[in-house]
């Protein structure tokens, strides 16, 4: 039943079954078109695959073809055959037809195919490479599809109708399946090949990428994409993803040769160009691109090969050949090269450094290209071009001593290293040593002169090493010197140290080892004991050290004999001590003369005051003054020898304190005035308005400047005018005081010695205005001291101009005082304490202070004025002299202040009354606790304003 349904169907289906067979007929031929045209299809894409393994293995082997590198290619094409399955064999084959390196993977048999591709640079092809390729598997599948057809076309043939469609279902999916598994495993193939293309891209440093003729997007490798630090989120990419890691100056000309392709103006170019990596870093990069004819049309391609290490090679390269250009021209030596013609019997200069053409005197222009002999003619007799032609022929280094070489032109001596390079060229090193020569002689001379200035000197010259530890020479003056011989110190260098004075030696030799460590050297003075008598010298040595490289090589040194300069020096300091002994003797006889006389003239000059203020007649009062003047006069010789005394000694000093000079002025002129007016001459102060108000110095000294010239104008004038004149000058900053008197002049033969001591113009004038000769010698020492000077201009019955020009500070206005509330001295009845132990003295101050209601009591010495304090009686003063018996006014004063201080105990004013003038001298009684310093002779006047100062202390129990 069931075969009769089956009958029926297929009777019944016939019509179906026939236009299904017919249909399906008609598929199997459409299939069998499609198998054939996807054959002819996989034919092509394998043909372009390869074309571009190719084109990728031939810009791997470039760099090596251009250098020659046949082990690299072998290499390479190792690496490459290995990474392809189905290469079998590869063959790099020279231009001429030689097989260069050959790598075969198998046997050369069944269904092969063979590509060739040829490498060129410029234009010049290099090498032709040859690749078999294995096409048995996939004509295997093909043949293998084709019996399949075969036997579903007899299949198909045989049943009919009611198994149309188990065959249609049966037979005509399965080859389906087995075409697509088959596409699947040339899909596979191609994938492989391509990650191989992928490997060898990142091995090589490259990447590719493809695209449509238009090039407005890009399939990158993943080679490319690695190369540029570059993450593909999406495929294709668009051109200006490219474009954009170009640098700007560059982009335009890498789209230009984009467009050359797009319009087929061109099919392949290439260029070279930086290129930005996203990640970072610029490479420079080969850019290649060509159209290819592919199964869907023409399509473009783009290899980028990464050039940076070249472009470093190529550079290094550079870097050293400069290098080489450098040493070759800058070498001290000159240093020729020469190509060997005539079979080695001449040479051509092919290469002449700077130095050479020092030497020779030669451009190196003109002589290059040139024959050796032709230049240097000399040169065959010198015997060097013999051997020029020895070192060619064996390549073996040959030097040539110094030897002299001369022709019409130089004559020098020379010495040379002649070698052979490996292409046959001779190089020549050599060094013209004619100057070196004459040095030597005239070292040779210099050491003779040298040699003879040494040996004729009185000192010791010496040299010894580094650390002193041997003498390379020492002259014959040693032996004068030490009393030892040259021999013997050579033999024994210790004799050097040995000789020096034990108390000497650890400072000399410690001395002489810190000069090696340092450029100064030493300067010794020391004492030595001579090897033959025993003598003691003295010894001046100076040491340097020669210093080559940074480093202490030697230590010259020169000796001398100061034994006599020693005794010089000691006899020098002898005398100055007892200089300064007999000027100490002197300052101390003066301050004792200065003392003892003031004594007396105190009371002398009181006595005189005293006396006129008594009744006295006219003639009376004409004797005391008389003796008052003289007195006066007395005194003012007195001052004016310790002035000069202090000033010659340098105990004289200079205050400095802002004084008001225009009041300076005006009080010494008005006191000096008394005396012109006596004299009827006119006294006149100019002051220019540019004159400062207030300077800082020492007013006291400058006062003693202008009474000293003015007093001195005065006396020398008797008829006209004494005038000051004052003004800054402000250009250098100082001070002028012109003093001018119409007086009786100062002869020329005699204005050079004026400011001498006790000088005057002549005899008679001491005799006729009397003085003792001292104050212009003061004047211009005090001037010297404040930094300036006293200069004179006179003519005889004409007058003198005295100038003073002295460097002045200007001091600052004081401040206004503001005055609150004035109390006027009282005068009030003190209770004195008068230490005196002259009598006359202490009349004296009796005298001065009779008609006053003050209380006076007398101590003879200080003790006696110490006890009188401790007794606790009320005093409110103490007028204390400095030189009393048994203890004087300072120590009596120090012992005061200690046992009131002890006592807390106020103060009592202590003033020193004291013959003795200097300023030392009242710096020691303020020292010792005075309150004030009274110099001897005291006016009445001048005392009793000193007392005024102090009021009446009360009581203190």
């Amino acid at each position: 039943m069931a075969h009769i349904n089956v009958h029926t169907n297929l009777r019944n289906s016939r019509p179906l079954i026939l236009f299904a067979g017919a249909l399906l007929l008609l598929l199997l031929t459409q299939l069998w078109v499609i198998t054939g045209k996807y054959q002819q299809d996989m034919r092509e894409d394998l043909h372009g695959s390869i074309k571009a393994q190719l084109a990728l293995l031939g810009a791997t082997l470039q760099e090596a073809a251009i250098r020659g590198d046949l082990a690299q290619i072998k290499r390479n094409l190792e690496m490459w055959g290995q990474a392809h399955s189905e290469i079998l064999a590869i063959r790099a084959i020279s231009p001429n037809g030689f097989e260069l390196v050959h790598y075969q993977a198998g046997a050369l048999q069944g269904d092969m195919y063979v590509h060739k591709s040829a490498i060129t640079v410029d234009g010049r092809q290099l090498i032709t490479l040859e690749v078999t390729h294995n096409l048995s598997m996939i004509n295997d599948r093909l043949r293998t599809m084709t019996l399949y057809m075969g036997v579903v076309s007899s299949l198909i043939s045989g049943l009919f109708a009611l198994t149309v469609w188990w065959i249609m279902t049966r037979f005509a999916i399965a080859p389906l399946n087995q075409e697509l598994a088959a596409r699947q495993r040339a899909e596979n193939m191609i994938r492989e090949s391509q990650q191989a293309l992928v490997k060898a891209q990142l091995v090589a440093h490259m990447g590719s990428w493809s695209s449509d003729v238009a090039i407005e997007h890009m399939e990158w490798s993943q080679g490319l994409c690695q190369l540029l630090g570059v993450k593909v989120d999406e495929a294709p990419l668009p051109v200006e993803r490219l474009l954009g890691l170009v640098p700007q100056p560059q982009q335009q000309s890498v789209l230009e040769m984009l467009d050359r392709l797009s319009q087929q103006q061109q099919n392949q170019v290439q260029m070279e160009h930086r290129i930005h990596r996203e990640t970072g870093g610029v490479l420079q990069v080969l850019h290649r691109c060509e159209r290819v004819e592919g199964a869907n049309g023409p399509r473009v391609q783009g290899i980028l090969i990464d050039t940076s290490q070249s472009e470093a090679l190529r550079g290094a390269l550079a870097a050293s050949e400069e290098k080489f250009r450098n040493l070759f021209d800058n070498m001290g030596s000159g240093v020729a090269i020469y190509e060997a013609i005539d079979n080695g019997d001449d040479f051509i200069i092919r290469g002449f450094n700077k130095a050479s053409t020092v030497f020779t005197k030669l451009d190196r222009e003109s002589i290059l290209g040139k024959r050796v002999t032709e230049i240097f003619p000399g040169i065959r007799a010198m015997g060097l071009l013999d051997l020029f032609k020895r070192v060619w022929h064996s390549g073996v280094p040959e030097h040539l001593p110094l030897t002299q070489y001369s022709d019409q032109r130089i004559t020098q001596w020379v010495e040379n290293y002649v070698y052979r390079l490996e292409n046959g060229e001779v190089v020549a090193v050599f060094d013209d040593v004619t100057s070196n020569r004459q040095a030597q002689q005239e070292l040779a001379q210099s050491e003779l002169r040298f040699r003879e200035m040494a040996e004729t000197l009185e000192d010791v010259f010496w040299i010894t090493s580094a650390h002193g530890h041997r003498i390379l020479y020492v002259n014959p003056a040693f032996e004068k010197v030490w009393g030892y011989s040259v021999q013997a110190l050579e033999q024994d260098i210790n004799l050097w140290s040995q000789s020096i004075h034990p108390e000497d030696r650890a400072r000399v030799e410690e001395a002489l080892l810190q000069s090696t460590s340092h450029a100064d050297g030493f300067d010794q003075e020391y004492r030595i004991v001579r090897g033959d008598d025993g003598q003691l010298r003295w010894i001046h040595n100076r040491g340097y050290p020669i210093e080559e490289q940074g480093q202490v090589v030697r230590v010259v040194g020169l000796a001398t004999d100061i034994t006599a300069k020693k005794e010089n020096e000691a006899a020098l300091q002898q005398a100055m001590r007892q200089a300064q002994q007999a000027s100490q003797a002197k300052s101390e006889f003066l301050a004792a003369m200065s003392h003892e006389i003031r004594t007396p003239m105190n009371t002398v000059i009181g006595m005189t005051e005293l006396l006129l203020e008594t009744p006295l007649s006219e003639e009376q009062q004409r004797y005391v003054r008389s003796l008052r003047s003289s007195g006066t006069a007395l005194l003012d010789v007195i001052n004016a020898i310790l002035d000069l005394t202090r000033i010659e000694s340098g105990r004289l000093e200079l205050t400095e304190e802002r004084y008001d000079l225009h009041e300076l002025m005006r009080e010494t002129c008005e006191v000096m005035g008394y005396a012109a007016a006596k004299k009827k001459l006119e006294m006149v102060l100019e002051m220019n308005p540019n004159t400062p108000n207030y300077l800082v110095g020492d007013a006291p000294r400058l006062r003693q400047i202008l009474i000293n010239l003015v007093g001195n104008a005065i006396k020398f004038t008797e008829v006209g005018q004494v005038c000051v004149r004052v003004w800054l000058d402000e250009a250098v900053e100082r001070l002028r005081i012109e003093v001018e008197d119409s007086g009786i002049g100062i002869p020329k033969e005699h204005i050079n010695t004026i400011f001498d001591m006790f000088a005057q113009a002549d005899s008679s004038m001491a005799r006729r205005f009397g003085g003792s000769g001292l104050g212009l010698t003061i004047s211009q020492r005090l001037a010297q001291l404040m930094g300036g000077r006293l200069a004179v201009q006179s003519q005889v019955q004409k007058g003198s101009c005295f100038t003073l020009s002295m460097p002045c500070q200007i001091g600052e206005e004081p401040a206004q005082e503001v005055v609150t509330e004035t109390q006027s001295l009282t005068r009030q009845t003190l209770r004195i304490l008068l230490a005196e132990d002259s009598v006359d003295n202490q009349n004296l101050i009796q005298a001065y202070l009779s008609r006053t209601s003050h209380e006076l009591i007398y101590a003879i010495n200080g003790e006696e004025a110490e006890r009188y304090v401790k007794s606790g009686q009320p005093v409110d003063l103490i007028l204390m002299d400095i030189q009393m018996p048994l203890v004087d006014g300072y120590t009596a004063t120090r012992r005061i202040r200690a046992w009131e201080q002890q006592q807390g105990r106020p103060a009592v004013p202590i003033v020193a009354l004291t013959a003795h003038a200097l300023k030392e001298d009242e710096m020691r009684s303020l020292e010792a606790g005075c309150d004030a310093h009274l110099t001897k002779p005291i006016g009445k006047k001048q005392l009793l304003q000193v007392l005024a100062h102090y009021p009446r202390r009360e009581s203190t129990p």
